[in-house]
């Protein structure tokens, strides 16, 4: 009899035990937040939310190379529009200065503004810097990594020498025809425009890859919230079982050490 109440209280005291160890781990995630704390909680769930913050720290470190060629092609995009206007509106000065071959007043003052539109595209040329390069020479400007696992994988912008314009032989006189003067003008509008065209095209694809990397990370987070997060509800119905059940055994503890004091005065008289 005496082997069987022990046998009951070893068994009733691994019960305790067992709910407050319980008890400890609801009050741990709702404090915590947490479903998943350690890889026992869930092995697969455990290991997946790893690679998700792995690739969200991953993306997170390629944004602000991202950020910058967005600001780089935004800059570029810009000034190229401000180029092709220039040049349009020098079309416009050869077709009146050929116009005003009876004024010699009036093709002198095209002639100033041509130069001096001429002037301020070489500025723009000269001057057009980002990050310690200038955007209208031929070359890659940047190569961006836009994979965190795949380092090969990257959107390179790029200009060829024929997306660049050249003012040296642009002539608004054209020895005196007006066919040979745009001659010498259509060509730099046409990279003027081949440069915009890219630069444009480089934006969209910028912003692509950051929504991309947007809308992965944030897919992520939901994910693991959907894992990770805790139901305070549910936690807290556990709660509230645990500690009845843990009620229950110190209640069983009481009650089967004061049989076993009562069966020893019985034995011991």
């Amino acid at each position: 009899m005496i082997n069987s109440l022990e046998y009951t209280s070893l068994q009733i005291s691994d019960f305790y035990n067992a709910t407050r160890n319980s008890l400890a781990v609801s009050l741990q995630r709702i404090s915590s937040g947490k479903k998943v704390i350690d890889p026992k909680d869930n092995i697969g769930s455990f290991m997946h939310l790893q690679r998700i913050q792995q690739t969200k720290r991953g993306y997170n470190t390629l944004a602000d190379g991202l950020t910058a060629a967005a600001s780089m092609v935004d800059l570029g995009e810009k000034t190229a529009t401000q180029v092709v206007d220039t040049i349009k509106r020098m079309k416009e000065l050869i077709v009146t200065y050929h116009s005003n071959l009876n004024s010699p007043e009036g093709q002198a003052a095209d002639n100033a503004e041509f130069d001096g539109l001429k002037a301020s595209l070489d500025t723009i040329k000269a001057q057009t810097w980002f990050q310690g390069k200038n955007l209208f020479t031929a070359g890659t400007m940047a190569s961006v990594l836009i994979d965190p696992n795949n380092f090969s994988n990257t959107l390179d912008i790029t200009f060829a020498a024929g997306d660049i314009f050249d003012t040296a032989a642009m002539d608004i006189n054209g020895g005196g025809d007006q066919n040979t003067a745009m001659a010498t003008v259509d060509p730099q509008l046409d990279a003027a425009l081949s440069y915009l065209g890219k630069v444009t095209a480089y934006k969209r694809a910028v912003e692509s890859q950051q929504n991309l990397m947007f809308s992965i990370v944030q897919n992520g987070d939901a994910y693991a919230s959907a894992v990770n997060n805790v139901d305070d509800g549910e936690e807290l119905s556990k709660v509230v079982d645990y500690d009845i059940r843990q009620q229950a055994a110190l209640s069983m503890l009481a009650q089967a050490n004061s049989y076993r004091t009562s069966i020893l005065k019985l034995i011991e008289g």
